[in-house]
Formats: C-alpha cells, structure tokens, sequence
C-alpha cells in the first residue's frame, strides 16, 4: 500500500511526535512518505526529523504562512504526481490546503485523525468549520478520533454517526545513553533523596495551562519538599517569562528535550495541566516509564487514569483541586506499582497494534 502521512511540521508536540511513530511503523511493510508544509529552515519545524526511518521517504513544501491557490495546486500536483492509495492527514484544518486533490482527485482514499477536542474549534474560521463538515459528511475525508472523548466532540462538533475510534500508539522506548547525566542532573536539583519530583512536558501555550500547574505547586511546596522540572519550548518568550516570575526556586524550567522518557524514568509523577488534549501522547509516556500521572480531566486521561490506582485526577480546573491531587500523590503513591503502570501502556499503546489498526482502516474504506 502506498501511503503519504502529511502534517505541518514535525515540532515537539504531540502529534508530530506519533507521526513519526506511525509512519515508522507502517513503513516495515508499506510504501510510505511524510509530507510537511511549513519550513524546514526554521529548526523548531525539524525536532523529530532525525528519528524518521530510512524507510520514510521525506518531503518538504515550505508553504508560506495562509493560503494561496499557488499552494493549494503544488500540493494537488504532488498528490496527483505520487499516485498514492491514502493520504493521512494530522492536525485539523490542514485539510484544507489538500482541498483540490480531495475534490478533484479522487484515485485515492483522504483520511484525517483529529488530534485536539473538536469542540474548541468553534470559535475558529467559520468557512473553515464549513468546508471540514461538508468533507466529513459527505465522506470525501474519513475522520478518526483517538480517545473516546475525542469521538464524542467529534460527533457533536461535526454532526456525525460514530466516526472511526484508534487510541494513540507510542514506540517502546529505552532509556537513552544520556540516561546517567539525567539521574544526576535530577539529583542535582533536590535537597535530599527523599525530595519529591515532578515533571511537566510541553510547550509554552495557553492550552496547556501551566500557570494552573505553577499555581498549585508553589501552594504545594510551601509544606512539601518537592521540585517541578517543565521540560519544553517558549518559556524564554513574553508569556513564558510571566511564568518564570511567578514559579519558587523549586520550579526548574529545562526547555526542549529529545530525551523526555529519561526524565520520566527518573521522576516520582508526571504533571499534565491541559485544558484541552486528545490523546496526549505524553501520558502514553510516563505509562511506558512506569511513571505515576497527576492530570486534570482532559480527554484521554480520564479514559486511563483512575484514580488512586493508575494515578491522580482532578475534578475539575481548579488549583486547588490540582493541590489536592498533589496531595494525595504524596499520601498514596506508594501504593501504586510500576507493574500496575506498565501494563497500562502494554495493554492500550503499543504503536504496532495502532498501525495495524490504521492499515485495516484504509483497508476496509471504499473510494468515494
């Protein structure tokens, strides 16, 4: 089967990095390409580039920011000069840069995976929303979701019966060889080995709400000996700087990192402060490392974490819910298994079973 993946870019988020998860897999027995959009000259678009396989063949468009019908018709003319079977699209309205070859070629099979709570774009471009209804609706792009939440907003957002459910997968990862500097670095950082430590991944973005996560430990710490590593991008700018002010010495701020599964590894619990998520790819991480999620009630992680038993979930967005969560991590966290943990990623994430998944969807769909 010949494949084309196609996202904005391959940034340190989420969905960029289950991209290059996905089409590794898929490309142990498929023909498969990545196609990106934004430039590849600005080396935050290239942060999980060096991790595609060989088998993945690699193209960038460097479209410029908005659309024009110039780049609208070099992405038809690639689409149609690739000949593919499906074209998999990640991150919402991308399909609208792909709207001539989905109209007008239709010698291959378009399907989407939607990443984000459908809901929360309402409030976006109008036409946008339009176009994206009239595509799903009418069965031009086939549309999954990757947590049941994600279906749910997907159904109401879209008005659509039961759109295709496939969690998100994750590769297994080892601890890298940078594994011992991190164990030390953490150490570093604490008082003592009985010093508690958390760590939070992602970006500086409003939607990942780390003023409520700042907010809560710095309450947390007055009575409490704990650090916060944040591990992610955007911290050095103008919001990311208020952040910084307002966080105690005990919050350590460690920009990007290639090697989060170390960290995770080494850490006590794993902090997740989102507003808004599909299926966050780092909860499938901290399971892999056997490391205990702390989360608000975004999608996916109240699919998975129960708590007190796979980990700790607040009730709702609040920062004194998320003390109180905090809280009982440092009361009943011992009585959580790294066994218990793994088995979370075992039985639900493994990428190889995602991709399979994947393939018997392209499969089983019919061209339109």
């Amino acid at each position: 089967m010949k494949i084309i993946e196609v996202i904005y870019n391959l940034s340190s988020g989420g969905a960029e990095r289950f991209v290059v998860d996905l089409s590794n897999q898929l490309a142990e027995t498929n023909d498969v390409s990545l196609f990106t959009l934004k430039t590849d000259s600005d080396i935050r678009n290239v942060f999980y580039k060096k991790e595609l396989s060989s088998k993945v063949k690699y193209t960038n468009f460097s479209i410029p920011t908005g659309y024009s019908f110039k780049s609208l018709l070099t992405l038809y003319k690639a689409i149609k000069n690739e000949k593919p079977d499906i074209v998999h699209f990640h991150i919402a309205n991308i399909v609208i840069y792909f709207i001539l070859p989905i109209l007008f070629y239709r010698k291959c099979q378009y399907f989407q995976t939607e990443h984000t709570d459908a809901t929360f774009g309402k409030n976006g471009h109008r036409l946008f929303s339009y176009i994206r209804r009239f595509l799903y609706t009418n069965q031009l792009v086939n549309i999954c979701a990757i947590s049941k939440y994600n279906q749910t907003t997907l159904e109401a957002t879209f008005s659509l019966q039961a759109p295709k459910l496939i969690i998100n997968g994750r590769h297994k990862t080892d601890l890298s060889y940078q594994a011992d500097l991190v164990h030390q670095e953490i150490y570093s950082y604490k008082k003592n080995s009985d010093t508690l430590c958390f760590v939070h991944i992602g970006r500086c973005a409003e939607p990942k709400n780390q003023e409520l996560l700042i907010k809560a430990f710095n309450i947390f710490n007055k009575e409490n000996d704990a650090i916060l590593l944040i591990i992610g991008g955007g911290f050095d700018e103008p919001r990311g700087q208020e952040l910084c002010k307002i966080s105690n010495k005990n919050i350590h701020f460690l920009c990007e990192k290639p090697n989060v599964c170390d960290y995770l590894a080494y850490a006590d619990a794993f902090c997740l402060s989102s507003i808004f998520e599909g299926m966050p790819i780092t909860l499938i991480e901290a399971y892999c490392q056997s490391c205990i999620p702390i989360s608000t009630p975004v999608s996916g992680c109240i699919d998975y974490i129960i708590d007190g038993q796979t980990g700790f979930i607040t009730d709702d967005y609040s920062v004194e819910n998320y003390v109180s969560a905090l809280e009982r991590f440092k009361k009943h966290h011992h009585a959580i298994s790294k066994e218990a943990l793994h088995a979370v990623y075992d039985k639900n994430f493994s990428i190889k079973e995602c991709a399979d998944k994947y393939i018997n969807w392209f499969s089983e769909a019919e061209i339109k």
